[in-house]
């Protein structure tokens, strides 16, 4: 099926759909300054990417996977670094105000224990694709990495490394020099096989024990850590810095809520620019940059399927048409795309309750 010649697609609209939230934008300094610092030119770092035509102005709230992939390689391609190496050595590098909103809720807390409690509250700030389950058993403290949504490599090890890179440097703030007298009896569980990443074998020649191959992402560590009071802490300040992260991830909560409704309104204006024949899947996703599986998760997290759009649309239409006295059921169903009037009408009544000479019957008695 060729492509209407009238169907154009708003770019602006366009990127919005193509363009998933990976991270917050509080790590890209970090991750630019780091990639410079190993030699690489900002040109090279951000070829290709969206934010590059603009950056440092003009920086979205959060980062796009595919913006995030792309830099991910230019460090696999360049320096031979994993997406986990990456992210943890962007992670150690960074200072708590580096973390944005969150890293002055670990600042203020009283104890690591709280500090964690916030994290594993306000982690959708940094990235909506994990999260934290924190708990404690048997005098330890467990912090297990868990995905939120589907993630694919190489953004899957740059935010898991970005984690325990992130969590050290936070630490190490905190605790100051009291945290190396804890760090020998903490143990990092990863599910990656140190084979496939050769790099992370530096790690076992730490103090931290560090086990691969392991069922969960998860940290332990002392309970006794976790509950050693930090020199930085202050009440008014967390209980300020709490009401602003509240702010946040309301506003981000509204956002992604928009997001969903958005890209219902792009499927929609791709398939109402078609007369009469209706596009397929792959024919729509091609239009708006995606993949038709990646389309489809996009929809479902919508709460909704593209078989579904398409049935409102011609519904709709189809409301809209019956309207028109001079036009027969057969010809209604004809400019919806039916082959079969009689498809059309098991159709019909399956959705709005009532066969088409029915409904039409309103409109022109």
């Amino acid at each position: 099926m060729s492509l209407p010649s009238n169907l154009a697609v708003d770019v602006e609209m366009q990127r919005s759909i193509v363009t998933t939230d990976c991270v917050s934008s509080d790590y890209l300094a970090p991750v630019v300054n780091y990639l410079k610092n190993c030699g690489l030119e900002v040109v090279d770092i951000l070829e290709g990417t969206v934010i590059g035509a603009t950056y440092p102005d003009d920086i979205p709230d959060m980062l796009s996977k595919r913006d995030c992939e792309k830099i991910i390689n230019v460090a696999n391609t360049k320096l031979k670094q994993s997406p986990y190496m990456l992210g943890l050595c962007v992670g150690v590098s960074m200072r708590p105000t580096g973390f944005g909103q969150l890293g002055y809720v670990g600042m203020c807390s009283g104890t690591f224990d709280e500090a964690l409690e916030h994290s594993s509250r306000f982690l959708p700030l940094v990235t909506p694709l994990m999260g934290l389950k924190y708990s404690q058993h048997d005098e330890r403290v467990f912090l297990e990495i868990v995905e939120l949504k589907p993630i694919d490599e190489p953004i899957y090890g740059f935010l898991i490394g970005l984690f325990l890179g992130g969590l050290r440097a936070l630490s190490l703030f905190l605790l100051g020099d009291n945290l190396f007298s804890f760090i020998s009896e903490s143990t990092v569980r990863l599910k990656i096989s140190a084979e496939s990443y050769p790099d992370l074998m530096l790690l076992q020649q730490g103090p931290i024990d560090v086990q691969f191959g392991c069922e969960k992402n998860c940290i332990t560590f002392s309970r006794e850590l976790a509950f050693q009071p930090l020199i930085n802490g202050n009440e008014s300040a967390l209980r300020s810095a709490v009401v602003s992260c509240e702010r946040l991830l309301e506003e981000r909560q509204v956002k992604q809520l928009q997001q969903k409704d958005r890209i219902i309104e792009m499927v929609c204006s791709v398939i109402e620019k078609y007369d009469g024949a209706v596009p397929d899947l792959d024919e729509v996703a091609k239009i708006l940059c995606l993949s038709p599986r990646t389309l489809s998760r996009r929809l479902k997290s919508a709460d909704t399927s593209f078989t579904k759009v398409v049935m409102d649309i011609r519904m709709l239409k189809a409301q809209r048409l019956f309207r028109d006295a001079r036009l027969s059921i057969k010809e209604v169903s004809y400019q919806l795309g039916y082959s079969e009037v009689s498809n059309f009408s098991i159709a019909f009544k399956k959705y709005y309750g009532e066969s088409p000479s029915e409904f039409r019957h309103k409109f022109v008695s």
